[in-house]
């Protein structure tokens, strides 16, 4: 090979490499995008008394019984309403079910690195999301219905990660989350 072709495949070689680092920025972008986009959609259909301080407190039939008694929920039983709403909050935990699985592929290196760095931000909202106890009272169930989560739609890493979310959400200084959680490098 000539110079100039060894000079020539390396400039090719370089412009594949920055291409290829460009293309995964805006898949990045894209999809960092779209999951706040149904992250919006998901929050909006849900009860904003779920994270007011004096309902998430209550776990789901507590909750569903008090909004019941203050009229907040016309026109279906107290039943129907909360199987709407558990469908609702499962909606929920199925994009964080999807959160947690392309953070497995960014640490195994299937994806870029920073998809584990805005997985951080995602892991502190799920956190900050399941301190209402209908929330995570709706998951509790749920694995309680599945055997501890071995037979139902979620994989036992994901029923780990968010038993482990969970029970920091009852420790005591459980509102210190950065302290418990570790920023990715």
């Amino acid at each position: 090979m000539t110079v100039v072709a060894i000079v020539i495949a390396g400039i090719a070689l370089a412009v594949s490499v920055l291409t290829v680092r460009e293309y995964q920025k805006q898949i990045l972008i894209h999809t960092f995008v779209e999951y706040n986009r149904r992250y919006a959609e998901v929050m909006e259909k849900l009860p904003q008394e779920l994270f007011f301080s004096d309902y998430r407190r209550k776990g789901i039939d507590e909750f569903c019984e008090s909004l019941a008694t203050e009229g907040v929920i016309q026109g279906m039983s107290i039943a129907n309403y909360r199987k709407v709403l558990w469908d609702k909050i499962f909606r929920y935990f199925d994009l964080c079910y999807e959160e947690f699985q392309l953070n497995k592929l960014g640490k195994g290196g299937l994806i870029p690195r920073r998809w584990t760095e805005m997985f951080y931000i995602w892991d502190k909202g799920i956190w900050q999301n399941t301190k209402s106890k209908p929330i995570h009272s709706v998951f509790k169930r749920y694995l309680d219905m599945h055997d501890k989560g071995k037979s139902g739609r979620y994989t036992s890493d994901f029923i780990e990660y968010m038993d482990g979310i969970i029970k920091l959400r009852d420790e005591p200084d459980s509102d210190n989350w950065d302290k418990r959680r570790r920023k990715p490098k």
